[in-house]
């Protein structure tokens, strides 16, 4: 999925692909790589089976979370991101948590994946982690020696830590496309879909057409509805997995379901438990 995707074509419907613990992460607990690549390349099946139009790769799991990640994880996501790209055709993005937007372009590069997510990339919040500043000027510098282009896609009000620099949240999506070079924002509202929704309508006024405006989570299938016709897109995680938790597998049953409230036809059907 490409910013030209977005602008251009219908509604995108993004699943996150939640990696266990990677190496380098303070717990993690030793799953081999060809393990975790093998569960991640089922997910990424079942969302491609259910009508999802992309994938995004994250190691949310990984605590205590890092603004930059150590090398070991770093490679880790590239294996595991060139299994799913090698078997499943479902186009690729990848966020590397918890504010690594150098790594996050490195692995897309790696294994052709054609955005990032990155939730600081102007100004700077404090998180349960602590400080976690901007990453723009690294981000750019690395994505422009590198051929092609990898999308950037930058969260506005990151629903994890609190931003210092900005309170309104207009300004604050201008400023990631100006000065952070970001090609389109996210947006998540603490309290809801609704209440996401009514600033997606601001931020979209504010930053015009061309830039793709998702919401970036609270997504489920009672209001998908209401969703595809107030954003360009939606990244959705928990709502379409096994039980409750991150951890969870993504369940195509419940994946189908909120796919058909956007209009998309299943391609397998009960693939996976």
């Amino acid at each position: 999925m490409t910013v030209s995707d977005v602008e251009t074509s219908a509604f995108k419907l993004i699943g996150v692909l939640y990696l266990p613990p990677m190496p380098g992460a303070g717990n993690y607990s030793g799953m081999p790589i060809p393990e975790i690549a093998d569960r991640a390349v089922h997910d990424a099946q079942a969302l491609l089976d259910a009508g999802f139009d992309a994938a995004l790769l994250q190691n949310a799991t990984d605590v205590p979370e890092q603004s930059q990640v150590p090398i070991e994880t770093v490679a880790a996501m590239a294996a595991i991101g060139a299994a799913v790209r090698g078997r499943c055709d479902i186009p690729l993005g990848v966020c590397v948590a918890h504010n690594d937007g150098v790594a996050a372009i490195a692995v897309s590069y790696a294994i052709g994946a054609t955005f990032v997510r990155v939730k600081v990339l102007t100004g700077a919040a404090v998180g349960p982690g602590g400080l976690t500043e901007a990453c723009a000027a690294q981000t750019a510098s690395l994505r422009n020696r590198l051929p092609g282009h990898i999308s950037v896609f930058a969260d506005v009000h990151e629903v994890t830590s609190v931003s210092l620099a900005f309170q309104d949240p207009a300004l604050e999506a201008r400023q990631h496309v100006r000065f952070g070079g970001a090609d389109g924002v996210i947006f998540t509202s603490d309290s809801g879909a609704s209440d996401a929704l009514a600033v997606i309508a601001e931020l979209k006024a504010v930053l015009g057409p061309t830039v793709p405006v998702l919401i970036g989570g609270r997504v489920t299938e009672e209001n998908i509805g209401a969703v595809r016709r107030g954003a360009d897109g939606a990244i959705v995680a928990t709502s379409i997995r096994t039980g409750s938790e991150i951890s969870g597998r993504v369940d195509s049953v419940k994946a189908t379901r909120l796919a058909r409230g956007v209009g998309r036809r299943a391609t397998v059907v009960g693939l996976r438990q």
